[in-house]
């Protein structure tokens, strides 16, 4: 557990002092206040708890936040020649990969725990209801938690072609071929509910059950192709 904490330490540290980062929290709070100007009228109106209606309205972009915080998880140690120092220590290979997915995850939960702040210190001056807190928490955790999948995706891509911006191009095509191709699957199909863009809509949804198992077989799946990739690449 020290070395996955050593790793994640070292990750955000670095993902911090990067660009894309604070861009990130920045696309995040625009599209939160887009968001509430577009969809605030209407749901006052109605009279519903708004709050997390609003983080839902800008969801669709979080699949992509969380796949420009890992398109480089593995191949930046590479592409920085910093892969033969990293391994020569006592470090195993599953250690690194995990504490470089943990690093990725606590950082997009901060990007969308800031959007959610925002979102409570607007609705507080505006029409705030404890019923509020509860559905925007509840709608923070699924979105959390549904992003585990478009984040194994690209942890998978990454450590296949080892190239940043491969991977993140590869990872966008296919989440929204994925996405194209959920309209041709017949949805009794027993695959259906476990298809990654189908899965991540019923978890924000809350709608069906073997969604919330999905991130987790995906995550699995993604490190420990992760970590045979790495066992076979040549450290150059």
């Amino acid at each position: 557990m020290k070395k996955i904490k050593a790793v994640s330490l070292y990750e955000m540290e670095r993902l911090i002092r990067s660009v894309r980062f604070y861009v990130l929290l920045s696309y995040s709070f625009i599209g939160s206040l887009i968001s509430i100007r577009m969809r605030n009228v209407m749901h006052f109106i109605e009279k519903k708890y708004v709050s997390s209606y609003i983080l839902e309205g800008v969801y669709i972009g979080f699949p992509i936040i969380i796949m420009i915080l890992a398109m480089d998880l593995i191949s930046c140690e590479y592409e920085n020649r910093h892969a033969e120092l990293i391994f020569s220590k006592p470090l195993r290979k599953m250690e690194f990969v995990l504490g470089k997915i943990c690093a990725t995850i606590i950082l997009f939960m901060l990007n969308v725990a800031l959007s959610a702040i925002f979102i409570l210190l607007y609705m507080y001056f505006i029409c705030f209801e404890t019923q509020d807190l509860i559905t925007l928490f509840s709608t923070f955790i699924s979105i959390v938690w549904g992003s585990i999948i478009p984040l194994s995706i690209t942890v998978l891509i990454n450590a296949l072609l080892i190239n940043t911006v491969g991977t993140f191009a590869a990872s966008l095509i296919a989440w929204y071929i994925l996405d194209l191709a959920v309209t041709l699957i017949n949805p009794s199909n027993i695959l259906y509910n476990w298809l990654p863009n189908v899965a991540y809509r019923q978890i924000l949804a809350d709608k069906h059950a073997t969604a919330a198992l999905t991130p987790i077989i995906y995550i699995v799946v993604a490190c420990l192709i992760a970590v045979y990739m790495l066992r076979k690449r040549d450290i150059h």
